[in-house]
């Protein structure tokens, strides 16, 4: 996932992520179809139910990724002479924003990045990282998914600079293994 900044001023900024949750959509739509194609060709009088059992399988799949998932996070920081206000919100088909965090820009204190090292095998290792706003005390919101960590760092410094708050670019680093 990448995080890309729409709108960047001295004293807001806009920014929207996108899940590959279409992606991930059209990948079981050609599951089905190759299911389809493969079995079609079977003389078997048995590739009528396991072609429906494949396709009713891949299809509530696909109904409940797409219920499930927000195609789009969308945040906005926005400084102003009396304040100013930190919102972000996942976008939602047919029901909208969904606020995440709403807060005062005087609750927060920094913005700092977590950064983890992610490896799927022995040999393929990668680094994700998300942006977290640092209020007065343990109080925490997370701004962003697991993203890309140069997108993510960019951000931050937009975030920081608009804001006029620190910006910690490297907080812990862990390894998950998948």
């Amino acid at each position: 996932m990448r995080i890309v900044i729409v709108e960047e001023s001295h004293n807001r900024v806009t920014w929207q992520s996108r899940s590959p949750m279409l992606w991930i959509e059209v990948g079981l739509l050609l599951g089905i179809l190759s299911v389809v194609a493969l079995l079609l060709a079977s003389p078997s009088p048995v590739r009528w139910h396991v072609m429906a059992a494949v396709i009713s399988l891949l299809l509530i799949l696909a109904v409940v990724i797409a219920l499930t998932t927000a195609p789009a996070d969308r945040g906005i920081l926005e400084r102003l002479p009396e304040g100013g206000t930190l919102f972000r919100a996942r976008v939602w088909p047919f029901v909208g924003d969904r606020p995440v965090v709403e807060a005062d820009l005087e609750s927060i204190t920094a913005f700092e990045i977590e950064t983890e090292v992610f490896e799927e095998s022995a040999a393929e290792l990668y680094r994700l990282s998300r942006l977290w706003a640092v209020a007065g005390g343990e109080n925490r919101h997370c701004l962003t998914n697991w993203a890309d960590t140069e997108s993510v760092n960019v951000l931050g410094v937009a975030l920081a600079k608009a804001s006029r708050l620190s910006f910690e670019s490297e907080a812990r680093q862990t390894l998950f293994s998948l």
